[in-house]
């Protein structure tokens, strides 16, 4: 029972992991960002895992809208 909690539990955090490399990804795609910008973005959603939504934070923390918004 235990092995399989822990299976479980290990898919979980690979796809979390997938999913903040697609939000970065896309970050990079979406917006033309400075460096100290993306890493700042990089560290809070992949390293540190947080769940924030990355558009939300990259308009209201640094003013910036997707490249091509006015």
């Amino acid at each position: 029972m235990e092995s399989r909690t822990t299976l479980a539990q290990g898919r979980e955090a690979t796809y979390e992991v997938k999913e903040s490399i697609r939000d970065m990804i896309r970050v990079q795609s979406a917006y033309q960002l400075p460096d100290e910008v993306f890493w700042d973005i990089f560290n809070r959603r992949v390293l540190m895992n947080e769940r924030i939504d990355v558009d939300d934070y990259v308009l209201h923390s640094y003013g910036i809208k997707p490249s091509g918004q006015a």
